[in-house]
């Protein structure tokens, strides 16, 4: 679809649809993270062509209520956060999509899609720390190995668990069926493999947070009010894939676009413990052929931690 824009078309939209940066002001306050970077990322601003409209939305502490703060061409968006105004008060979210209108996130609007979100929500008290660092370290190693999925492009820790990115070509609307089907496959197969992490008990998939492909996601750099922390995010790599290579590698019912469950995964302990401990061999592997860990030693030690823990040893032996 949106190929068969033309120049005018394009340069009309845009017209109807500028960008109006914030405005600066008395105690400005700036997400707390390089917002322009990962929006930048997402929506591969350095292929501006045929771009939609991103929604800043903002949900004051304490209530419901989702407030819209602008609609900001996807191109632009980056610029545009670094730039936004933001409160201890507030929780504020972007749209996971691009739309063809501005000031929505329904999916009837839908324009483009730019990657596929996966959120693994933490129940109970907030996470500390060292069980974030565990759980991510653990999801970045397990997913390839024990999952057969790709590493994920981004990790975001919102506060209250993870959000999952993996960065897609930009796909018009049409393809959100694709999209549905292998946001889904994601979504279930990173559940049974929670199911099998002993250290995981307490994490589960939203299901609802994949299946909303035009749904919002919260902004990095910006704080949590149920948490009480700054929601943060690290880059592991920006290297695109197709939606549509994804789409053929998940099994699905024939024209509903949906994941068949019993097609996904089921991982035992005793498979995860298999995987901790080819973890375990080769992190000693590798600390008898480096001889230099000068800067590194905190962090080596804890992802050997790590594995020893995903090899099924107690927290005391590991």
């Amino acid at each position: 679809m949106n190929t068969l824009w033309t120049k005018e078309e394009k340069d009309a939209f845009r017209a109807r649809h500028p960008t109006k940066y914030p405005i600066e002001q008395e105690k400005h306050n700036s997400p707390n993270a390089d917002v322009k970077t990962f929006a930048n990322l997402i929506y591969a601003a350095d292929y501006p062509e045929y771009k939609g409209l991103v929604t800043v939305v903002r949900r004051h502490k304490g209530t419901t209520t989702m407030q819209t703060v602008a609609s900001v061409p996807a191109e632009h968006l980056g610029e545009w956060l670094a730039q936004m105004h933001v409160t201890t008060d507030a929780d504020y979210y972007i749209t996971k999509a691009q739309f063809s209108e501005a000031q929505t996130w329904d999916s009837n609007k839908l324009f483009a899609l730019n990657a596929i979100w996966v959120d693994i929500d933490a129940h109970g008290e907030t996470s500390s720390f060292s069980e974030t660092e565990r759980m991510r370290s653990l999801l970045i190693h397990a997913l390839p190995e024990l999952a057969s999925l790709p590493i994920p492009n981004v990790i975001i820790c919102s506060g209250r668990g993870f959000h999952l990115v993996w960065l897609i070509e930009q796909c018009a609307a049409e393809l959100a069926f694709m999209h549905r089907a292998v946001s889904h496959y994601y979504g279930e197969t990173i559940q049974n493999l929670l199911a099998g992490l002993k250290f995981a008990k307490y994490y589960s998939v939203d299901t609802g947070y994949c299946a909303n492909i035009a749904g919002l996601t919260r902004i990095p750099g910006t704080f949590n009010t149920h948490s009480n922390t700054y929601c943060t995010y690290e880059i592991l790599h920006s290297r695109r894939t197709l939606l549509t290579e994804q789409y053929d590698t998940v099994e699905y019912r024939s024209g509903k676009g949906r994941v068949s469950s019993k097609c996904c995964c089921h991982f035992t302990s005793s498979a995860v413990q298999t995987a901790g401990t080819r973890r375990v061999n080769a992190l000693l592997t590798l600390l008898q052929l480096r001889s230099k860990w000068e800067g590194y030693r905190d962090s080596f030690l804890f992802a050997l931690f790590s594995a020893y823990q995903m090899a099924g040893y107690s927290d005391e032996d590991a």
